[in-house]
């Protein structure tokens, strides 16, 4: 066989494992199934006004404070994690997206993965039960020449949320802070 005909065997094979992969139906689905973080602490926010009082705990370094607020605001506590959303269009190819699904089909778990190191929210889990949202967790890192940061957001529909938080910035001891909040 001639180098031309196996360059041109080469090149068919080439198409032909192209086409078999169809990764744009893999990108259309993965694309329905972005959650809208936004959307759903604007909900909780609204849902949680008449939340008055809260139980908060906040630990900074080892040393910790516990007291009731009486003068919570929902908007203004959630507003963080309102903020972590990753349903910009420039990052629809940023992450990938992972889903488990129970008995009858419906979604269970959606998983997102930044693709990018340097994409500052890292991961997104979401957890549904009984076809409402049981849980979220947000991972969110950065790291330059100033700063070492990361932090791990939960929020639990119904229960409460907590905040870790550990920085380290050079000449200085690594800090740490866990704010945890229950309804």
């Amino acid at each position: 066989m001639s180098f031309r005909n196996t360059l041109w065997l080469f090149c068919l094979a080439l198409l032909g494992l192209g086409q078999a992969c169809r990764p744009d139906v893999v990108k259309k689905e993965a694309a329905n199934l972005f959650f809208d973080l936004e959307a759903f602490f604007q909900s909780e926010a609204e849902r949680l006004a008449s939340q008055q009082k809260v139980d908060k705990k906040i630990t900074m370094n080892g040393v910790t404070e516990q007291q009731q607020e009486s003068d919570w605001n929902a908007a203004e506590e959630l507003k963080g994690f309102k903020d972590l959303h990753i349903n910009r269009p420039a990052w629809r190819d940023q992450y990938l997206v992972d889903s488990l699904r129970g008995t009858n089909g419906e979604i269970t778990g959606l998983r997102y993965v930044a693709v990018d190191s340097t994409m500052r929210i890292r991961e997104v889990e979401v957890d549904w039960a009984d076809g409402a949202v049981s849980e979220i967790r947000v991972e969110k890192h950065m790291k330059n020449l100033i700063v070492f940061f990361h932090q791990t957001l939960l929020y639990r529909p119904g229960q409460g949320y907590s905040i870790w938080r550990a920085q380290k910035v050079p000449l200085k001891k690594k800090s740490e802070m866990v704010v945890e909040v229950e309804f």
